[in-house]
């Protein structure tokens, strides 16, 4: 009888102790602050447009990288394209995931709408926590209004004319 006891209760602890880790380590992803991008320079004179992004830490030794895209409404095709051109930035440090909230950004510049019309430009942020080369977790945000950016406004979309 012992023998058969010892067989379900070591298997049963086992997969106690599994499904703890499993809910402690969801627990600690969903404390985390959302990833949050936005349009925070519009300069429609300079057809500069700015994306800033704002990345939590997760209190790890990973570093935080990002890489912001833009894109064009097309009234035509009534859809959002890639911009042509450069339409990706480099992959941008933030900074140490040891740290509450990281952030970044970086400045697009246009050339002057060839048709003379007016292009309304949104942006991503394309955001990796890495340990060394491998990374550990990725996240995408679409530009919003009312980021909590510390620098410039926060708009989901800047329009160039």
């Amino acid at each position: 009888m012992r023998t058969t006891v010892r067989r379900i209760i070591v298997p049963l602890a086992l997969c106690a102790a599994l499904a703890l880790a499993v809910v402690a380590q969801a627990s600690g992803d969903e404390q985390l602050s959302p990833v949050w991008a936005t349009v925070n320079v519009c300069d429609t004179g300079g057809n500069q447009v700015g994306a800033r992004v704002g990345v939590p830490g997760d209190g790890s030794d990973a570093q935080i990288y990002a890489r912001f895209s833009v894109e064009w409404y097309s009234e035509k095709q009534d859809t959002w394209l890639p911009v042509e051109g450069v339409p990706s930035s480099p992959w941008l440090s933030v900074g140490s995931a040891a740290l509450t909230m990281q952030q970044a950004g970086y400045t697009f510049q246009f050339d002057q709408p060839a048709d003379g019309r007016p292009k309304q430009i949104r942006a991503h942020a394309e955001v990796q926590w890495r340990d060394g080369p491998t990374v550990v977790r990725s996240a995408v945000a679409g530009t919003q209004a009312g980021a909590a950016s510390d620098v410039g406004g926060s708009q989901a979309s800047c329009v160039l004319s």
